[in-house]
């Protein structure tokens, strides 16, 4: 299609061009005749210059009140109007002598420009406005000056040096040294100032550079007597007062706006420039001292032009260094809170929990480890909103820091869970007797301790128009003098136990459900008996493996399977992992399970492919500390496999942060056997350890789960949001695959998927289900059949 153009097409736009093009070069005939007209006639030359520059200090005047570099060209014009009162002195000479001056009245007001352009270019608006940078640039300029100076006096004759000491021959120094001074101001000004301001400083540093190469030239030719209104340095005069015109126009309008620092690599540049001429009068000196050379008169001033120069820029540097130090200690004092407190109530979190049970376990105090479960915060949450949740958090935190035993420590330890670590055996602040921790004392001294606790907390609180009755579940776990350190992450494990078994009505008082622990308890005992028995069926009957889909949401297809080994007891009933993996650990018996949980993932992998279920989807299993430790594992893993004709690679492993505290070496060694062989390794419940970033660094895993603790308070937690947002990043700059787990709500998995994590677990699509239901859940899904549970599938036990 041929276009058609009306009246306002191509040749209008040229029109356009052509008009907006007369100005530029209506200007650019103008700047050329005033230069012509400086070089032919001596009355016109001060006319000219004198004209040009009340013209450019009216177009500064005439900026705007709102410009961002107005109090800069407010004294810039006045650098200006000296100049031009100056060049009209001059010119009145002229015509009254018949000669033109040289030096006198009219030279001297000239230099009178130098102040008023230093501190117009030091006034423009900074990237970091303060008066340490703005000392820094003059101190600067100050040594280029100075140094300049030096150079002059050193380089001409001795006779000549002598005679520059004499204030009627000083005039030819001082302009030589004051253009130093601006153009290095203006250089040292240009990085650092304000990207809104920086065209105007530009034009204006570029028209001091030539200001001061002519006012060099001047002084050269007074020197040599050569000197006319029409010379080379009177043109040169004459082109920096038409620059100065053009910066005065690029300041017109400039709004303030702030921005990033300057580059380093541009900032380096005018930071050194001015020390040029020190390195060079250093160097001459050198010089001059080696070939015996005689003193040089007149040197004092310059040195201490020099000196003052550098000890201002040294004070300045201390300044910042010490300004800078306080700021990275104060950093460092944050990071150091904000890495052991809780930010929705001030107390500790798990973090310094676990530095502190530690510590007790280290030093064989006793104490009594509270747990506190505040029941109902869930619904809280739901009919009232979560300001009303975060509000029974603080009012919950505040009563316990105020009215447990002085030497407790309160921590939160999860959503709704805080957590009391009372000191026992009598001492200030302590609760009940030494003696008393183990037997039918121990449990009365952790019941005190449970009281205090309880007793802290109020039967009702306020929360805006709501009164909230407030009940609270409490497990207490105890350790005695002498008795061996336990993990911190077994205390939360025991814990757990004695407070479900509260939640189970063991132990009910005022308001509150309380159960304490002890190591040699019954019920934890009967576990352990049950466990045994368990393990020493052949067929490992009571243990089944659920299995629960990692989607890619993105694509809209089950990406790979995560396998969750399942107890059920015929006394106990479904037991939780968070239970029977810690009582497995104590009976020596992890082994046989992850064994047995890698033989009956290879045969259901090898059953579902063989039944038609498709294209093999890939199953992960979770491993303990001592199956990474185990250098056989791999042999185990890839025996598993041979029995069942499974190819290599469809079987990943997982870890917990929790579950690798020591033996960093042995368990690389025996990950690094397995990704060799087509195992993905995976870090899980990544988050929640103590030493996320040592795992990616030591393990080189494939993937890390994001733990669902982040993924559902990110949701109302803006800077939780920020974590997970940190990870996917993190994840993504390794190369590894992150993936989102407790996804439990279409909010949720909007959420995830937002900051970039495309692969997603949780209820949101399904329940852990049997292995009989995998086919069916992997078809549905991956054909886009809802998120809903399918028939079968049996609910996660507690701890999945």
């Amino acid at each position: 299609m041929v276009p058609v153009h009306g009246p306002d097409g191509p040749a209008a736009t040229g029109r356009e061009g052509h008009v907006r093009a007369r100005p530029a070069l209506l200007a650019a005939g103008a700047a050329a005749a005033s230069l012509a007209a400086v070089a032919a006639d001596d009355v016109a030359s001060y006319l000219v210059r004198a004209l040009t520059a009340a013209l450019a200090a009216g177009l500064l005047l005439a900026g705007g009140r709102a410009s961002a570099v107005r109090p800069g060209r407010l004294l810039l014009a006045g650098a200006l109007l000296v100049g031009m009162a100056s060049g009209v002195l001059a010119g009145v000479q002229a015509v009254l002598d018949g000669t033109p001056p040289v030096g006198g009245a009219a030279a001297v007001l000239y230099l009178g420009y130098a102040p008023l352009a230093v501190a117009g270019l030091v006034s423009v608006p900074w990237v970091r406005a303060d008066l340490g940078g703005r000392l820094r640039v003059l101190a600067d300029a100050a040594v280029a000056g100075g140094a300049l100076w030096y150079l002059v006096v050193l380089a001409v004759p001795a006779d000549v040096s002598a005679a520059l000491t004499r204030p009627g021959e000083a005039l030819q120094v001082v302009y030589v040294v004051l253009p130093a001074l601006v153009v290095a101001t203006a250089l040292g000004v240009l990085p650092l100032a304000a990207p809104a301001a920086r065209p105007f400083v530009g034009w204006a540093a570029a028209g001091m550079l030539v200001l001061g190469a002519g006012d060099v030239l001047y002084a050269w030719q007074l020197r040599q007597g050569t000197y006319a209104p029409t010379s080379a340095a009177a043109v040169l005069n004459q082109a920096a007062l038409l620059v100065l015109a053009v910066a005065a126009l690029r300041s017109r309008g400039v709004a303030a706006a702030a921005a990033a620092p300057p580059a380093r690599a541009r900032a380096l540049v005018p930071a050194l420039l001015p020390y040029a001429p020190l390195v060079l009068a250093l160097g001459l000196s050198a010089v001059r001292h080696a070939a015996g050379a005689p003193a040089v008169a007149g040197l004092a001033a310059p040195v201490l032009v020099v000196a003052t120069g550098v000890l201002v820029r040294h004070a300045v540097a201390t300044r910042v260094a010490a300004r800078l130090v306080q700021e990275l200690a104060d950093e460092a004092e944050d990071a150091r809170r904000r890495a052991t407190t809780d930010e929705p109530t001030g107390l500790a979190n798990r973090v310094a929990l676990a530095a502190h049970l530690d510590a007790l376990g280290r030093d064989g105090r006793p104490f009594a480890f509270v747990v506190v479960d505040v029941v109902g915060f869930r619904t809280l949450n739901d009919n009232h909103g979560h300001e009303h949740g975060d509000a029974l958090l603080r009012a919950v935190a505040g009563h316990l820091v105020a009215g447990v035993p002085g030497a407790s420590l309160v921590a939160r330890v999860g959503t709704d869970q805080f957590a009391v670590v009372v000191p026992l055996g009598g001492g200030v602040g302590g609760v009940g007797e030494v003696g008393e921790v183990g037997g039918v004392g121990g449990v009365a001294a952790g019941e005190r301790a449970a009281r205090d606790v309880t007793g802290a907390l109020p039967a009702t609180l306020p929360l805006g128009r709501v009164r909230w009755p407030l009940r609270v579940c409490v497990g207490v776990v105890l350790r005695g003098p002498g008795a061996a350190p336990s993990a911190s992450a077994e205390l939360l494990v025991e814990a757990d136990l004695a407070l479900r078994r509260a939640k189970h009505g063991e132990g009910e008082e005022r308001g509150a459900a309380v159960h304490v622990l002890d190591g040699a308890t019954r019920d934890r005992a009967r576990e352990a008996s049950a466990l045994r028995e368990a393990l020493a069926d052949p067929d490992l009957a009571e243990f089944d493996v659920h299995y629960q889909p990692v989607v890619d949401a993105v694509a809209g297809r089950v990406r790979s399977l995560e396998a969750l080994l399942r107890w059920t007891s015929p006394v106990h009933g479904p037991v939780s992992p968070a239970v029977f993996v810690p009582l497995a650990r104590e009976v020596r018996s992890l082994g046989v399970l992850t064994d047995h949980v890698l033989d009956r993932v290879a045969r259901d992998l090898r059953r579902w492919h063989d039944e038609g279920a498709g294209a093999w989807t890939p199953v992960a299993v979770n491993l303990t500390a001592a199956d990474v430790t185990d250098p056989a594992l791999p042999c185990r893993l890839a025996a598993a496999l041979d029995r069942h004709g499974v190819p290599a690679g469809l079987l990943h492993v997982e870890l917990t942060e929790d579950g690798l505290l020591h033996d960093f070496g042995a368990a690389r060694r025996t990950l690094a056997a397995l990704q060799e062989r087509g195992v993905r390794v995976a870090v899980d419940d990544f988050g929640t350890g103590w030493s996320s970033l040592r795992y990616l660094r030591r393990l080189q895993p494939d993937a890390v789960k994001l733990d669902r603790e982040f993924v559902q308070a990110a949701l109302h937690e803006p800077r939780t949001r920020v974590l997970v947002a940190a990870v996917a990043d993190l994840a993504a700059r390794l190369g590894l695959d992150c993936v989102a787990e407790g996804v439990e709500t279409a909010d949720e998995l909007d959420l995830v998927t937002g900051v970039g994590i495309r692969l997603v677990q949780g209820y949101h699509f399904s329940r852990p289900v049997p292995a009989a239901a995998v086919p069916a859940l992997v078809a549905s899904l991956d054909a886009g059949g809802g998120v809903t549970t399918p028939a079968g599938a049996a609910p996660a036990a507690a701890g999945a």
